[in-house]
């Protein structure tokens, strides 16, 4: 397997596939802050803490 970073230009597939992996990467990372806001967004809405919210907004 080359190094990522060789002196070469890249040829127009390895570009493509590198561009591939970056759109992969990002959009898993957008993926998992939107699940990780979800749940957080979740576990507020239960009212488990109903008490101690309603001390914090009064």
């Amino acid at each position: 397997m080359p190094p990522i970073y060789s002196q070469k230009p890249l040829d127009a597939e390895h570009q493509e596939t590198v561009s591939n992996l970056l759109f992969k990467s990002i959009g898993m990372a957008i993926l998992e802050a939107y699940t990780l806001l979800r749940l957080h967004l979740m576990c507020r809405a239960i009212p488990l803490h109903a008490g101690s919210m309603a001390h914090l907004n009064a």
